[in-house]
């Protein structure tokens, strides 16, 4: 089973309609929520893919 890390930089964002896809398709997802955890440092070692949501930030941040 494929693994996934999923960065998102605020709570509210998720897959959609894609989590359940790809957990249809096999794959266990995490999410790591930086907005509640901004000091998190994931280790992404252990894990087939990665997925960076989008956020509130601007181009320069």
């Amino acid at each position: 089973m494929s693994k996934l890390l999923v960065f998102r930089h605020v709570a509210y964002e998720i897959l959609g309609t894609l989590d359940p896809l790809l957990r249809n398709a096999g794959f266990r997802i995490k999410y790591v929520n930086f907005e509640r955890h901004p000091d998190a440092i994931p280790n992404i070692d252990n894990y087939d893919g990665l997925i960076v949501l989008g956020g509130p930030m601007n181009v320069d941040q």
